[in-house]
């Protein structure tokens, strides 16, 4: 699953979603479920004129957003997920 960006003009960036091949209008619950029935997202696709700025801000948001989803276990034919906590700062 990946999200789709397309600049129409300086003002106005439409986003789709493609999950394996369909391309639908983003809605939120939409992406949820799809990280967690597919998993992290991909290289997002980058349609129109793109600033080096932009271009970072949406890589750094879906790596946020990978980084937060619950790690998958394999072992034989089952699968556990474990949640993985990020680790946070504490001041002592």
């Amino acid at each position: 699953m990946k999200l789709l960006f397309e600049k129409n003009d300086t003002q106005t960036v439409a986003v789709k979603i493609d999950c394996e091949g369909t391309i639908q209008d983003f809605k939120y619950i939409t992406m949820l479920k799809g990280l967690l029935e597919y998993g992290p997202l991909d290289t997002s696709d980058l349609i129109g004129d793109f600033s080096d700025v932009e271009r970072n801000s949406i890589d750094s948001m879906v790596k946020g957003l990978n980084d937060c989803l619950p790690t998958k276990i394999v072992t034989g034919s089952h699968s556990d997920e474990k949640d993985v906590k990020p680790e946070t700062d504490t001041e002592s």
